[in-house]
């Protein structure tokens, strides 16, 4: 894996694939999918999935892939470049997770977007924290990009 300068550490349910009710698979939403592309384009981020949609893989035939080619936006899986380690346990905060991805790895800039609270844990400036009913928005993408940084 290529250490990127860059890091968006990526949660999908609640983020990508809205849920009324937590837990309800409401499959990848295409408005947050076109946000998440915004930040994409602007920042030249890359894309660590810490989502439990890890385990499933990252690679083009993994259902993320998948998803993202079913609704027109192949360029999201293209843009993964990992995911953090995948012997976390549920019980372990995701936070833990990412950070050792980031002591790792070291990107120049990171940033986790989740729908869970606990990701605050990460420290102001490092995560972004999505209303799991309606996803990632085009203002958290304006977000994500002023925590990022804009491509120069």
């Amino acid at each position: 894996m290529t250490d990127a300068p860059k890091a968006l550490f990526l949660d999908i349910d609640g983020v990508l694939a809205p849920h009324r009710i937590y837990g309800e698979d409401m499959g990848l939403n295409v408005q947050c999918c076109a946000a998440l592309e915004h930040v994409i384009s602007w920042t030249q981020c890359r894309i660590v999935m810490s989502s439990a949609w890890r385990y499933t893989g990252h690679g083009p035939d993994s259902p993320f892939a998948q998803c993202c080619r079913g609704i027109g936006f192949a360029s999201l899986s293209d843009s993964v470049i990992g995911a953090t380690r995948l012997d976390a346990h549920k019980t372990e905060s995701r936070h833990l997770a990412i950070l050792d991805w980031v002591t790792e790895h070291k990107p120049t800039t990171w940033v986790a977007v989740d729908d869970l609270l606990d990701i605050a844990e990460l420290g102001a400036g490092h995560y972004l924290i999505t209303d799991g009913t309606t996803g990632l928005t085009m203002r958290d993408s304006e977000r994500l990009i002023q925590l990022l940084g804009r491509f120069e």
